[in-house]
């Protein structure tokens, strides 16, 4: 065995050479991104969602970067932005407008969005949520394939409704049906339409708006909100609809043999650890459900149940750009828990810079953790290349058939 350097260097060339299926993002569509800069750059990242804008001065600027410079999210969209365009010095206030231009430049040659992806990024295939057109691919088949996002059926209760990212249930779907069961049918007809059209797996967002404990509610509690007047629906009323849509929703992706990711934890944070769907999982044995971001922060939810449902899959998206730290905890205890053939990683972002940044997070936490695992005498670099293999590429492509 070498040394620690030797070891690690061996395995980051191995990382990095390596293609990749990419389980979970939101890629813009490259049009969207003609006109980028860094400003609208950061506002279509992770950076967007703190409470501290750059501005436009160099005074704002700098108090930006003084607040933020140190944040996971920055300093991988940072590192990604050096490696992409040749920048060796930090973002400044000074250098800000010239690193503008450069993202500009680049974002106005066609070809440049799909070099990133495909010869930089080497993914061979990004399943892809485009939230706001749900079951789209982007226009690019050759590389996205759609997972069908669901959270706008759960406002079937309601004409008008829109989610918290201002997207129309009525202006993607058509007309909504007057009661439950050709309502639940609705959705199954929309679910089969979406798979014939090339998605790979369902996905629910339902963290950022509600608890993830659904019940097993009675037909009759879910449908009084179709006998009411709209001002009579109570917040109850609204519960027992969504959680009955939820157990009919797995029902119906063991039918059609599509993986439901679920996103958890971080959201509106009240009752949306893993455990809470626990009930579920147990009773849907043949709904493939992916854990996507691992529950994180209450990422030991997560290894109290991993080992106990055969049809549980843990996803690291998200996860080594939010924490490395926390990303690199839950590698070790899943390799050291978990089927290593279930577990897979997506960059869960909307840019190619942040997709990449996102990449080179997980490349540094998956070969810091291996690395330690090797001296520690736990694995052999041949294992750990056999687990590179299986994350990367080989374990999506067994799951999302």
């Amino acid at each position: 065995m070498g040394t620690a350097n030797q070891i690690e260097q061996e395995l980051m060339s191995y990382i990095s050479d390596h293609k990749i299926r990419n389980t979970h993002s939101h890629h813009l569509p490259e049009q969207a991104m003609v006109d980028f800069d860094l400003d609208k750059l950061i506002n279509n990242t992770y950076l967007q969602w703190q409470q501290v804008t750059p501005g436009t001065t160099a005074e704002s600027r700098t108090a930006y970067l003084e607040k933020t410079r140190y944040k996971s999210y920055f300093v991988w969209l940072q590192k990604a932005i050096g490696e992409l365009y040749g920048i060796s010095e930090p973002i400044t206030a000074q250098n800000w407008n010239q690193i503008s231009d450069q993202i500009r430049k680049a974002h106005q040659n066609p070809d440049f969005y799909m070099d990133v992806l495909k010869n930089k990024c080497k993914y061979q295939k990004v399943i892809v949520d485009t939230y706001w057109n749900p079951g789209s691919d982007n226009g690019r088949p050759e590389l996205f394939t759609p997972a069908f996002r669901l959270d706008l059926f759960f406002l079937g209760y309601k004409k008008g409704l829109r989610n918290h990212d201002g997207v129309s249930l009525e202006e993607n779907f058509g007309e909504l049906p007057d009661n439950l069961q050709d309502y639940v049918e609705w959705v199954r007809k929309w679910i089969i339409q979406k798979k014939s059209e090339g998605c790979v797996a369902l996905k629910i967002a339902m963290a950022y708006e509600r608890s993830l404990h659904f019940e097993k509610v009675t037909r009759e509690q879910a449908e009084r909100v179709f006998r009411l007047q709209e001002s009579d629906i109570t917040q109850e009323d609204i519960r027992c609809f969504q959680d009955y849509l939820f157990w009919k929703i797995c029902e119906i992706a063991a039918e059609v043999s599509l993986p439901l990711q679920c996103h958890t934890g971080m959201g509106q944070v009240i009752d949306t650890n893993i455990l809470q769907l626990n009930n579920v999982i147990k009773n849907n044995p043949e709904t493939k459900f992916v854990l996507l971001h691992c529950g994180f922060p209450w990422v030991d939810d997560l290894f109290s149940i991993v080992d106990g449902y055969p049809n549980l899959y843990p996803d690291l998206t998200w996860l080594p750009i939010l924490s490395y730290t926390a990303s690199k905890r839950v590698m070790h205890q899943l390799i050291e828990m978990s089927q290593i053939d279930k577990i897979c990683w997506g960059c869960d972002t909307w840019t190619v810079e942040e997709s990449y940044g996102s990449l080179l997070a997980f490349r540094f936490s998956l070969c810091s953790v291996l690395r330690e695992k090797i001296e520690d005498g736990y694995l052999s670099v041949n294992n750990a290349k056999d687990i590179i293999d299986k994350i990367l590429f080989d374990n999506a492509g067994k799951i999302y058939v």
